[in-house]
C-alpha cells in the first residue's frame, strides 16, 4: 500500500484533535521527503523538446524529424547514464524518449 492511501486511511471520517490525523500529517510530510523533486531545468527542457517534436511533426521534413529524433535520443542518454530507474533524470529521459518514438513513427 502506497503512503499516499495509507495516510488517506487515516484521515477519512476522523475529526479535529484525531492522532490518526496527526499520523497523516506525519504521512504526508514523509512523502514531501521521500519524492524526488524534478529540478526546474527537466520540466523547460521537456516544454522545449515537446514544442520542437510538434513543431517537427507539424512543419518538419523527414529528415528535420530524423534528426530531431537523433538530438533527443543523445539528450535522453546522457541523462538517463547511471541514474536510478525513478530519478528525475531517468524519467525526464524516458519522457524525451517518447517524443523520439512520436517523430520515427511518423517517418
Amino acid at each position: 500500500m502506497r503512503l499516499a492511501e495509507i495516510a488517506q486511511q487515516a484521515e477519512d471520517g476522523e475529526t479535529d484533535g484525531s492522532p490518526w490525523l496527526v499520523l497523516a500529517a506525519h504521512l504526508r510530510t514523509l512523502m514531501a521527503r521521500l519524492e524526488p523533486r524534478e529540478p526546474s531545468t527537466y520540466a523547460e527542457l521537456r516544454a522545449r523538446a515537446e514544442a520542437a517534436a510538434t513543431r517537427a511533426l507539424a512543419e518538419g521534413s523527414a529528415e528535420d524529424r530524423a534528426d530531431l529524433a537523433e538530438r533527443l535520443t543523445a539528450i535522453a542518454d546522457n541523462y538517463a547514464g547511471k541514474q536510478p530507474t525513478y530519478s528525475p533524470a531517468a524519467r525526464l529521459a524516458d519522457d524525451l524518449r517518447v517524443l523520439v518514438a512520436h517523430l520515427r513513427s511518423a517517418e
